[in-house]
């Protein structure tokens, strides 16, 4: 029978060789607990991760939920922005054009100024039909957007008026020809009483001015040499006929190798555009976002040199008019108003009353064209999920100020 030692006699060195082989097993192997077999593995419960689970789902909702809100008012702010850098620009570019309105006619009396005009662009009508008013509003249906046409010339050589003693359907004759030159676009007015407008008025562009008696010029049709290029022209503004009317006498408004007659309008619903309608011109868009335009009249009916608005005390009247102008040499100013749309559609009705401007409020249309107490059928056509900019102003037409003064 083999004996076994303990580690204390091995440790005392009296083990014996032969014994060392009996005490490996006992030495070097640890016993085995008794429940080995069924000891706990470390870990998560079912409860724990379910737990866990639902805070890092209550955690994504709020994170999305931060996305959402912080992308909303990110496009509001940025869809904001642009209404307010489209109306600006439209307004600065309606305004620079509409003070050169009467630029060449501002000094034309009350029988001239309003005065019919034949004229004709390549042998075919200028339409819409032309009249000399520096300014002319066509007025809307319903609250629709208004029209604006300004009329101008831009001659630098005379920006005031000329007689002429004699006529032909195809020459004028001046009291002083300078100042008119070959290319020049001339209103003739004449055979005028004393009705406001009454005047017969032709625009005709003068072919030569070299008849020897220093006064007469020419308004043929067919090519000339151009003043302002020195090329060989067509002439656009002469009709084979001449003058429809017979003169004898009366006053040229020279308006320059370059008039303009802009249409200002929305077209779309939503894009202003000016459209120069003497040359038939093709529309230009100059701003987007643009859904309504208003204007009206500064009349000065008194002549006291002031435009008011009927507020004063005492009593005054009330000068802003939206009706065509008896007396177009009383006209000083037009005031107009701008209204912007955002393009962010809100889910939020976030526009709840029409916004408004001097002379009042808007009148709204959805985006589809029916009015505003109507509930489209599409959600995003109703006009007051969508948010709004106005800009308005009151612009001086300085060449009928210079002219009255």
């Amino acid at each position: 029978m083999k004996k076994y030692l303990s580690i204390d006699t091995l440790a005392q060195g009296q083990a014996q060789p032969e014994n060392m082989i009996a005490l490996m097993p006992y030495a070097f192997h640890s016993p085995q607990p008794a429940n080995s077999k069924h000891s706990k593995q470390a870990g998560f419960s079912m409860l724990e991760m379910l737990i866990g689970v639902a805070i890092g789902l209550i955690a994504l909702v709020t994170i999305f939920q931060m996305l959402v809100s912080s992308e909303t008012r990110k496009r509001t702010t940025s869809s904001g922005s642009d209404a307010q850098i489209a109306g600006a620009i439209a307004l600065f570019n309606l305004e620079r054009d509409v003070r050169s309105s009467g630029m060449g006619f501002g000094l034309a009396p009350a029988n001239v100024m309003g005065c019919s005009v034949a004229a004709s662009y390549s042998g075919t009508a200028v339409t819409p039909a032309v009249r000399l008013y520096p300014i002319e509003i066509i007025q809307g249906a319903s609250g629709a957007p208004d029209r604006i046409i300004s009329f101008y010339g831009n001659s630098s050589f005379l920006t005031g008026s000329q007689t002429f003693t004699a006529s032909t359907d195809f020459t004028k004759k001046t009291q002083t020809r300078n100042g008119f030159q070959t290319g020049d676009a001339v209103i003739v007015a004449g055979n005028a009483t004393a009705t406001a407008g009454s005047a017969n008025c032709d625009l005709v562009q003068v072919t030569t001015n070299t008849a020897a008696d220093g006064l007469t010029f020419q308004h043929s049709t067919g090519s000339y040499t151009s003043f302002y290029t020195g090329a060989s022209t067509a002439a656009v503004f002469n009709i084979a006929a001449g003058t429809g009317a017979t003169y004898t006498g009366g006053t040229l408004f020279n308006l320059g190798n370059s008039p303009r007659r802009t249409q200002w309008q929305i077209t779309g619903g939503s894009v202003l555009t000016s459209t120069d309608t003497l040359v038939a011109g093709n529309a230009v868009e100059v701003a987007e976002g643009i859904v309504n335009i208003q204007a009206q009249y500064g009349v000065d009916s008194d002549n006291n040199g002031l435009i008011t608005d009927g507020s004063g005390s005492p009593a005054t009247p009330n000068e802003w008019v939206v009706a065509t102008p008896t007396d177009w040499t009383q006209v000083r100013a037009i005031r107009v108003g701008l209204l912007a749309r955002s393009r962010a559609y809100e889910r939020e009705q976030v526009t709840t009353a029409a916004p408004s401007w001097q002379a009042g409020a808007f009148t709204m249309f959805n985006l589809d064209g029916s009015l505003e107490a109507t509930n489209p059928a599409n959600a995003f056509d109703n006009w007051r999920n969508y948010r709004y900019r106005v800009y308005e102003k009151v612009i001086p037409l300085r060449n009928m100020i210079w002219g009255a003064s």
